[in-house]
């Protein structure tokens, strides 16, 4: 007796758990064609700054926003857009300016700010075949529209007259002042990596960096959020 009922509880249980089975199979088997996600990350700008002195700041941090949407070709290639945005992000910069009747050039610094748009396309590769982790490597092309100010604030430059011993002259080498807004529109090579580690059959995180490519380095991004297969 006790026996048949062990059998019958086993039998329950297997019959009980034949419907998850064959969901998990059958949302296994069905074809994930299309993915969407959205992302936060930090981003790290390398504008050029023309005549700028060793003294400023070559980066520039900012917050991007990112929403992709990939199409899978097969298991493991698929193509990618997406759009971007960042927040403003600024960096210090220092200048010199020639002053008159000195023998010494004057250093002059000013606030530049930086926001970052762009539209994205993308190749990725993504591999092995597991069910929870999903690393992968992109390749592609961007556009992005920089859209920069500076802020230069009143500035004075003291010097002799003739010699140390003379009383100290005031020369103002730059007014309050505003450069921009200019935006800046350029063409990019997109390089990255990353992974997709799911949380459900179809819910996952991802998480990546990126590297961003003119004729120099333009930009870095480090970026996590959500996504979905459909």
């Amino acid at each position: 007796m006790r026996q048949l009922i062990t059998f019958l509880t086993l039998m329950g249980i297997v019959f009980a758990g034949r419907p998850a089975v064959a969901l998990a199979q059958s949302e296994e088997a069905a074809p994930r064609l299309w993915d969407a996600a959205v992302s936060l990350g930090l981003l790290l700008g390398h504008p050029p700054t023309p005549g700028m002195t060793v003294y400023g700041e070559d980066t520039y941090p900012a917050l991007p926003t990112s929403v992709t949407i990939g199409r899978y070709w097969t298991t493991h290639l698929k193509t990618e857009i997406e759009t971007a945005f960042s927040t403003e992000g600024n960096r210090f910069v220092a200048y010199q300016a020639t002053v008159p009747d000195s023998p010494w050039p004057a250093s002059y610094s000013a606030d530049q700010f930086h926001r970052l748009t762009s539209v994205a396309a993308g190749v990725t590769w993504q591999f092995r075949s597991n069910q929870w982790v999903h690393p992968y490597v992109q390749g592609g092309v961007a556009l992005d529209w920089d859209r920069s100010r500076t802020e230069i604030a009143r500035q004075t430059f003291y010097f002799p007259r003739n010699s140390p011993s003379d009383p100290l002259r005031a020369i103002e080498i730059t007014p309050d002042r505003q450069i921009g807004p200019d935006t800046r529109t350029a063409v990019r090579a997109l390089v990255s990596t990353g992974a997709k580690f799911y949380v459900t059959t179809r819910a996952y995180v991802r998480a990546d960096a990126r590297a961003a490519f003119g004729n120099r380095l333009a930009h870095v991004t480090v970026r996590c959020g959500f996504g979905v297969d459909f």
